[in-house]
């Protein structure tokens, strides 16, 4: 998938939801920044895992990343997440199989805020040189889209069993 279609799945989104049944986002509380993970293809007959196109956009700096996650990471990662919803603490991780592609981490915060820390990276060459860009930061993450995260989640781990 191409920069431009992805720009245009994501102009297609209609208050940050998302347009393919297995898409998810991660928003700001100011809306300013989020993260979308845009489904592209299941692997079920070696190492179960989920590929997904990660777009970052936070303020005005931006990036993607093609990853993979392994079906145990993401089963625990949904474990953690309902579980640090009902309570409102706790710390949540998310990572690619290639654990330097991806971190996502999810921060307890007072008063039942979290921030969202993320990292990821992509490497490339050009003439023989190994370019690698890195994009790192965090933004507090809008607590009132906790359940419909959790409920969508639930859905995607559905078709990695």
């Amino acid at each position: 998938m191409n920069t431009r279609t992805l720009y245009e799945r994501t102009k297609q989104m209609i208050f940050n939801k998302p347009i393919g049944q297995y898409d998810f986002i991660l928003q700001s509380k100011d809306r300013k920044s989020n993260i979308i993970f845009t489904f592209m293809e299941l692997e079920l007959k070696h190492l179960s895992s989920i590929n997904y196109l990660v777009n970052i956009n936070d303020h005005k700096f931006s990036g993607e990343v093609s990853v993979w996650i392994e079906k145990e990471m993401f089963s625990d990662f949904i474990e953690d997440l309902i579980d640090a919803n009902n309570k409102r603490t706790g710390s949540i991780n998310l990572r690619s199989m290639s654990s330097e592609e991806m971190e996502i981490n999810f921060i307890s915060q007072r008063f039942g805020r979290y921030e969202i820390a993320y990292s990821i990276k992509r490497t490339g060459y050009s003439e023989n040189t190994i370019i690698q860009t890195l994009l790192k930061g965090s933004f507090e993450y809008d607590i009132e889209f906790f359940n419909p995260l959790e409920e969508k989640l639930k859905e995607i781990n559905k078709i990695l069993i």
